[in-house]
């Protein structure tokens, strides 16, 4: 009775939440993957195992922008296994540029790449255009279906904020 009870909850409450999903289609759009590469360093109290208090310093960094799969001008080298491609690695702190930032009783590790990847989904809404984050395999629906001039339906977070959803239509 009562694990009837709960599952007829669950499915009610899932049902609201999945309702309460707003959905567009969408034919005027932009699948947009930020690569960057940003070297840093960690500064820590303690020994290089077992830091007792440690921070993160980030140095120089570049970021090439994806639109709809398409090959980027300033690209470097070869997409990599996701299709992405990534820009021309930024100039290694040098050793001094480390000790600068490094305050009395610190240690530091080496310089270490940080590589991240943002995704964004831009389209137009009446006379603007409206950019929202999403995941790589809402990016990768939409770069194939812009590759082949297919229109999309997106489905948005309740908040309308996140872009959870997309389907070549």
């Amino acid at each position: 009775m009562f694990k009837n009870l709960c599952l007829t909850l669950i499915t009610f409450c899932l049902a609201i939440v999945l309702n309460s999903c707003t959905r567009l289609i969408i034919d005027e759009y932009e699948a947009v993957a930020t690569t960057s590469l940003t070297w840093r360093v960690e500064y820590y109290i303690g020994s290089n195992d077992r830091p007792s208090r440690s921070r993160w310093e980030e140095f120089s960094s570049a970021s090439l922008e994806n639109i709809n799969g398409e090959r980027p001008p300033d690209a470097f080298g070869d997409a990599d296994n996701q299709g992405l491609w990534w820009p021309r690695i930024p100039p290694k702190p040098t050793i001094d540029e480390v000790e600068d930032l490094q305050k009395t009783g610190e240690r530091h590790s080496p310089p270490e790449m940080l590589r991240q990847v943002d995704y964004t989904i831009s389209y137009r809404q009446g006379s603007s255009y409206v950019t929202l984050p999403t995941h790589y395999p809402v990016y990768r629906q939409a770069v194939r279906a812009a590759q082949s001039g297919q229109a999309l339906k997106l489905t948005l977070r309740a908040d309308e904020r996140f872009v959870e959803k997309a389907e070549a239509i």
